[in-house]
């Protein structure tokens, strides 16, 4: 019964079968109402879901992914702002969460590094520069002063609450929490951004002098959900990953639903310019390495699959 309920990708095993398995697993549970957003869900608990990052970083394949606006909240994020005039310059997401001031009330970047009297980011690695087996490096985006326990006082307060970073066997390891986790819209994008938080962490301490490599990231889901606009969106994904998966030789020959991994190591140089202190002092320029490296792998032809738009439920 406990491996029904936490799975995790091991050496070797596919993060995109993982995910459609998740999929899967929710849709065939009961809806229920969810009287905030008076919106149908269905929902399993305490699920876990990760993998290892090597050579590439994996995305899902049955949907268009946008790398570029995955790493433009990073930069933003690690800036430590709420204003999202910058932001926006790349992409809408947040705008659905803005209040009257153009701000995130609730920024996870602003929280990592302007709240609670410390700069918890920074000193978290400046914490593992200096002691490599530190198990203590904990950063939250909760306000415990004001964030939930019936206190609606915002329309986003943080869906992933908090992370820890460990090092073992000289590679770093990203443990994510997820209070609530919308695996249509949300997740696949806070996979991916929190993995290339992971990895200019990590270029971060090789700049330092640590021998040290990507590792392991895993995020629990405390509540994951599917709401029901979203139904038939991740019946599709499902249908579609089974089609493909048991098909390899036609979707070779159509040139659809190739896993678009990104591979970490075909640029390693410009790649390794990736590190929190560059992306914070000058994150446009991060933004074009960035741009580059994805066209120096991929060209201008994109072999993702078909796009879909599911709605943000607020």
């Amino acid at each position: 019964m406990l491996l029904d309920t936490f799975k995790f990708i091991k050496e070797g095993q596919n993060y995109n079968y993982f995910y459609h398995e998740l999929l899967n697993d929710i849709l065939r549970v009961e809806s229920e109402e969810n009287q905030r957003t008076h919106t149908k869900v269905k929902a399993i608990p305490n699920r876990i879901i990760g993998y290892s990052i090597s050579d590439t970083l994996p995305l899902i394949n049955t949907r268009k992914m946008f790398p570029v606006t995955a790493f433009a909240e990073l930069c933003w994020t690690l800036s430590g702002e709420r204003k999202l005039d910058w932001l926006q310059q790349h992409t809408k997401m947040w705008d659905e969460f803005k209040n009257a001031d153009n701000e995130i009330d609730a920024a996870y970047g602003y929280r990592w590094r302007r709240m609670f009297a410390r700069d918890q980011l920074l000193q978290g690695i400046e914490a593992l520069k200096k002691d490599p087996s530190d198990r203590q490096i904990f950063i939250s985006a909760w306000d415990n002063s004001r964030d939930g326990l019936g206190n609606r006082w915002t329309s986003n307060v943080p869906c992933p609450t908090c992370f820890c970073l460990n090092i073992i066997k000289n590679r770093l390891n990203l443990a994510l929490f997820i209070r609530s986790s919308d695996t249509i819209v949300g997740l696949p994008y806070d996979m991916l951004m929190y993995s290339l938080l992971l990895i200019v962490i990590t270029h971060e301490l090789q700049r330092a002098g640590l021998n040290v490599g990507y590792g392991r990231i895993s995020a629990m889901l405390a509540h994951a959900h599917i709401y029901e606009p979203h139904f038939e969106i991740a019946e599709q994904l499902v249908n579609d990953a089974y089609f493909w998966e048991t098909n390899p030789e036609l979707a070779k020959e159509e040139q659809r639903y190739v896993i678009q991994d990104i591979n970490l190591t075909q640029n390693r140089a410009l790649w390794g310019l990736q590190t929190v202190s560059n992306i914070i002092n000058d994150r446009d320029n991060a933004m074009l390495l960035f741009k580059e490296c994805l066209h120096k792998q991929f060209g201008e032809l994109q072999l993702f699959p078909k796009m879909y738009r599911p709605e943000v439920i607020k």
